[in-house]
């Protein structure tokens, strides 16, 4: 008797945890917009799905090419561009 009321306790226990379950759908989440405007390499218009998380901020670029350009500067010379991007 003790092993049946155990076995219906666990089912009751872990079919509890599966009905409040929030479910994600990435396609209804909007992804954080850049700070800027231009890109700070080429200070073309921003494509927002170039993006890297530059100081908690996310920093939007116009090609991937100038993503890995971003990567070989100093800290100096990045925020020095970001202020001229805005």
């Amino acid at each position: 008797m003790k092993l049946i009321v155990t076995a219906v306790l666990g089912v009751l226990a872990l079919s509890c945890g599966c009905t409040n379950q929030v479910v994600h759908d990435p396609s209804t989440t909007q992804a954080a917009a850049p700070i800027n405007r231009t890109c700070p390499i080429l200070r073309e218009k921003v494509d927002p799905n170039i993006t890297v998380k530059y100081k908690g901020q996310i920093v939007g670029f116009c090609c991937s090419e100038c993503v890995d350009d971003w990567a070989r500067m100093g800290d100096d010379l990045k925020d020095e561009r970001l202020r001229n991007s805005m």
